[in-house]
């Protein structure tokens, strides 16, 4: 008798018993459902653990995504590069 025809006869004797079955594994795919959504930045994971994927709200997108639609319109993206500190050489010595 296969695993599938023994579940059928279960059902057909002892339906509570599907029923409890079926909220244990609602229960466990609910906890696996949240285990796989879990990054470093909603828990203790260190941040090597996500892999090389770069998460959606990633700076370097929006900045890209900005450039894209200021072109778009015919203008530029006014300044410097994006997140760079600018400075300036010290001024000589007079002697």
């Amino acid at each position: 008798m296969s695993r599938r025809d023994e579940l059928i006869e279960l059902c057909r004797r002892e339906p509570e018993k599907i029923v409890d079955l079926l909220l244990a594994l609602e229960a466990k795919v609910a906890s696996l459902e949240v285990r796989l959504n879990r990054t470093s930045q909603n828990s203790d994971q260190p941040p090597s653990s996500d892999g090389l994927k770069k998460p959606p709200g990633h700076w370097k997108n929006r900045v890209q995504a900005v450039a894209v639609a200021t072109e778009a319109r015919g203008q530029r993206i006014s300044g410097g590069m994006f997140n760079m500190v600018g400075g300036s050489k010290p001024f000589a010595p007079i002697c």
